[in-house]
């Protein structure tokens, strides 16, 4: 997989400017919204859908896990990886975030490692369940 479109939510923009600098070092292309609200404006405009979504939990206005629901809400089946400095320590989070529609979980932790590998284990399981629908439910690329 390569040069797949990952949408970064994020409001703080020296955590927005170093998960841009792990994403695109790892071969992604990136878009960025600074609020759900404007998150939710790209996700309705003409421009290609992304791929995956990185989202803050603490954003200003709709909160992470608002825009989260928002999404499904609407049917968008697009993965959604929470990136929050709240930690797995406090299980709330997680299970807050899954129950939500998030996918999965990854801590804001400095290990630039860890995000591209957990995003690539969703794409490739996102990839597997498209092949699997039938042909009128594929997004047309």
């Amino acid at each position: 997989m390569a040069h797949e479109l990952i949408l970064v939510v994020e409001d703080n923009r020296t955590s927005a400017n170093l998960t841009r600098a792990i994403l695109l070092g790892a071969g992604f292309l990136v878009m960025e919204a600074v609020s759900g609200e404007e998150a939710m404006d790209l996700l309705a405009s003409d421009t290609r859908l992304p791929d995956l979504i990185v989202l803050d939990l603490n954003l200003p206005g709709m909160p992470g896990l608002d825009f989260a629901r928002k999404v499904r809400s609407v049917g968008c089946l697009i993965p959604i990886i929470a990136h929050t400095g709240y930690t797995k320590r406090d299980w709330k989070f997680p299970e807050m975030a899954h129950q939500a529609g998030c996918n999965g979980f990854v801590e804001k932790t400095g290990d630039i490692d860890i995000l591209p590998r957990v995003i690539e284990s969703y794409l490739e399981s996102a990839a597997k369940a498209r092949a699997l629908l039938p042909e009128n439910w594929k997004r047309a690329e």
